[in-house]
């Protein structure tokens, strides 16, 4: 039980939750929330790796989820990326993939394991062209959706507008 004075300002902690949550929870946003993040998900699903085969490419989705590496890749805002993204993109970039062959992909699982830092040169270079080509896709779609916001939010001001200069 607590007790407070009369009218003395009372703060409040909402916790460590992200600008989406905080918006539907409680109804506004936090300036730089340092919990903020993007979800990479759909691009990674869409990314076109050179030379991946369809088969290739399923291998590898399944072996992600039977490693429980699939899914929820994030970047937070403090330019944090997250090691399932990176575990997931250094998977898809190995040039020589066989799941039947477990050999090929032995340096990524030592890389998801901590005893390695990277796969090699070639496959951390094309992690990172990656996570670029991902990032301008994000920002094409957020381009995309503002757009279709000041659309709408011109259209809601007109009707505004003809409410208020309507018949009286």
């Amino acid at each position: 039980q607590y007790s407070f004075a009369a009218y003395p300002q009372v703060f409040i902690n909402y916790g460590p939750h992200d600008n989406y949550f905080i918006l539907k929870e409680y109804g506004f946003v936090i300036s730089r929330n340092p919990y903020n993040y993007v979800s990479l998900d759909d691009e990674f699903l869409e990314l076109n790796v050179p030379g991946e085969t369809d088969e290739a490419r399923e291998q590898k989705i399944e072996l992600l989820k039977a490693k429980g590496f699939f899914g929820d890749y994030t970047i937070h805002c403090q330019n944090d990326i997250s090691f399932r993204l990176l575990c997931a993109l250094r998977l898809r970039l190995l040039a020589s993939f066989d799941s039947r062959r477990p050999v090929t992909y032995a340096a990524w699982e030592k890389v998801v394991m901590g005893e390695r830092e990277l796969v090699d040169e070639r496959n951390e270079r094309g992690v990172y062209e990656c996570l670029g080509i991902m990032c301008e896709r994000v920002v094409a779609r957020a381009g995309v959706a503002l757009e279709m916001l000041d659309i709408a939010i011109g259209v809601l001001t007109k009707c505004q507008l003809a409410r208020l200069d309507g018949p009286e």
